[in-house]
């Protein structure tokens, strides 16, 4: 993703756009589909190990960071004859750091990607459903398109039977 050097948004732009159905052959549209969703399916993957990269960077610096934080606290402590150093003195001076700053930042960020991706994983999902909507819609106007000719060749023949019929009454 964005911290390893690959495009994310270029993704999401491309992803999004071809969210829309503008085609309007639907099996082109659905025969595309498929792709789309692993794409889609891909990004999502790829965005929640960058969230679990984050969730791990940031836990780490603060493991390590609190452990120098504690030695050297305690050290002062020592010197100066004071007392007993606590946690929360600890992770004050943790927290109060630029990079724990930067870290937390990144994993708001990389929680916002997450969340958009797995939305937008549900939004092709979505659209495979539209698609097959369509497509239904589609064989449907075909059947009843294909059952009204049938209806006006059946009637056209029953009216020239009819009409047949009728001459062969005359005739007797």
């Amino acid at each position: 993703m964005t911290d390893k050097g690959t495009d994310s948004s270029g993704v999401e732009k491309r992803l999004i756009k071809a969210l829309q159905i503008v085609d309007e052959n639907i099996k082109n549209e659905a025969a595309g589909q498929p792709l789309l969703f692993v794409e889609a399916a891909r990004y999502r993957v790829a965005c929640m190990r960058e969230l679990s990269r984050a969730k791990t960077d940031l836990e780490a610096w603060r493991s390590q960071t609190w452990l120098k934080v504690k030695a050297k606290l305690d050290a002062e402590a020592k010197e100066t004859g004071g007392g007993r150093v606590v946690n929360d003195q600890i992770s004050a001076v943790v927290q109060r750091s630029k990079e724990f700053f930067s870290l937390t930042d990144a994993v708001a960020d990389a929680e916002a990607r997450d969340e958009f991706s797995r939305l937008l994983l549900e939004a092709y999902r979505q659209r495979m459903n539209g698609l097959k909507i369509m497509a239904d819609a589609d064989s449907f106007e075909f059947a009843q398109a294909a059952k009204e000719d049938a209806n006006r060749k059946l009637s056209k023949k029953a009216r020239e039977m009819y009409d047949s019929r009728g001459k062969f009454d005359a005739d007797e």
